[in-house]
């Protein structure tokens, strides 16, 4: 089974490619085999939770086809392993508050469990979770890096949360690289290095610093924070970084620097995808109480395409125009604040718009193109408003699909692929996709 197992693994190396393959399927190990059951051990409880949900049925396919029979997949722990010899003895376990997050960043707000998951982030939201987990085993550092408003901090406070919750001896400090660099240069003005030395280098189990950029073109700041790396890595202790870009692109940061921070685990996140404003959107509106409608929704994850700092801006905006004027949040209202709040100019493109003209165009009903008719002169407008949404919006197609009345993901990718074939052979056909789009203020690829 054994001989299995290392196959069936490493089948999927491809599938999820080199990042995903190393956190979580490489760590595995099978423990026992029992009547068709093989029992695979994780290095973590999340890391056996997250590969129960996400990767149990692919793992077990794999198997089956290599055993040639039914096989049951059971995950859970590795046995603890002793500490390496060159760790320090274990200190007794005494009260140690994380740094709290900032006045205006309430703590309970930046958790995991609140933290909206989508292609943009997943990675770096798995490998935060990990370190959570298990600080200090692997990916010291861990380096997160992406530009504003993506959730940065927000996975530096989650760490931090859980951490504390799981181990309350361990010593967690959260500091933004400005406020670090001001303590250092007070502290060398002040006399006060040795207390400063001993707070980062001897008190600090978890080290969480933000805006690790801001060291830049900072000489003394860079040589402190050098021999604090050093320190806090040759005991083992876990040191997560963020930064607007990758290390390599840190310009007027010393090389011995960079080469630390290029040693760890290196993670990006992304602006979110459409799908993942929408749900963004959904979660925050639901914890505000604003109720939204499938087109408010709609209009502000289309409207707002840049980070979810915006988003929130957008959200607020219109929960404080429906708490001022008691009236409900409309598309109407949505598409005025949008114009306020991040100067947009026209419409808003939305799935409700590209319908209405598609619609208008080939003089059929909006709600036709949602319903199920089969009759040509509302099968090709259908199929063109999925292409457009497609093309314009760079929605996905199971987001395609819920808004032309629940269908199959697959009708979506069926009609898409027939639509580009069909644009590629077809003169009025491209015509009509070219008025559409003037009429949506879209100016052809």
């Amino acid at each position: 089974m054994q001989h299995h197992w290392n196959e069936a693994v490493q089948s999927l190396r491809g599938q999820l490619g080199e990042h995903y393959f190393n956190l979580w399927i490489a760590p595995l190990a099978p423990l026992r085999e029992d009547s068709g059951t093989l029992t695979v051990g994780a290095p973590s409880e999340f890391a056996a939770g997250w590969v129960r949900s996400h990767y149990a049925k692919p793992l077990t396919d794999a198997l089956r086809s290599r055993v040639g029979r039914p096989v049951d997949l059971i995950i859970d722990l590795l046995p603890e392993q002793p500490s390496p010899a060159r760790n320090p003895p274990e200190r007794a376990a005494s009260p140690a508050p994380v740094v709290p997050p900032p006045a205006n960043a309430p703590e309970e707000r930046y958790t995991f469990e609140n933290f909206i998951e989508g292609p943009n982030n997943q990675f770096a939201l798995g490998a935060a979770r990990y370190v959570a987990d298990k600080p200090g085993m692997r990916w010291t550092p861990l380096f997160i890096h992406g530009p504003v408003g993506l959730g940065k901090t927000h996975l530096l406070h989650a760490i931090a949360g859980y951490s504390a919750r799981k181990f309350p001896g361990k010593r967690i400090r959260y500091v933004t690289a400005e406020e670090f660099i001001n303590e250092y240069i007070q502290a060398s003005q002040n006399g006060g290095m040795e207390a400063f030395r001993h707070k980062y280098r001897r008190q600090t189990d978890i080290l969480l610093l933000d805006d690790i950029e801001m060291i830049r073109g900072k000489p003394h700041s860079q040589e402190e924070f050098f021999h604090t790396f050093n320190s806090l890595y040759g005991e083992r202790k876990q040191i997560v970084l963020t930064s607007d870009r990758a290390p390599k692109d840190l310009d007027g940061l010393e090389d011995r620097l960079r080469s630390r921070f290029q040693q760890g685990l290196q993670v990006d996140i992304r602006p979110p995808d459409r799908a993942t404003r929408e749900a963004i959107l959904r979660a925050k509106a639901s914890s505000m109480g604003l109720p939204l409608e499938d087109d408010v929704v709609d209009c502000l994850a289309a409207g707002v395409t840049g980070n979810v700092r915006e988003l929130e801006a957008a959200l607020v905006a219109l929960d404080a125009h429906v708490s001022l004027t008691g009236q409900p949040a409309t598309l109407e209202t949505a598409e005025s604040i949008l114009h306020r709040t991040i100067h947009l100019d026209g419409p808003v493109l939305t799935f409700a718009l590209i319908m209405d003209t598609v619609a208008t165009h080939y003089g059929v009903r909006s709600q036709d193109l949602r319903g199920k008719s089969r009759r040509r002169e509302v099968v090709l407008p259908r199929q063109m408003a999925m292409h457009l949404c497609r093309t314009l919006l760079h929605a996905s197609f199971p987001g395609i699909a819920a808004q032309f009345g629940g269908k199959d993901h697959t009708t979506v990718l069926s009609a898409c692929r027939k639509m580009e074939k069909m644009l590629e052979q077809d003169e009025t056909l491209r015509q009509s996709e070219r008025m559409i789009r003037k009429t949506l203020g879209v100016e052809e690829n």
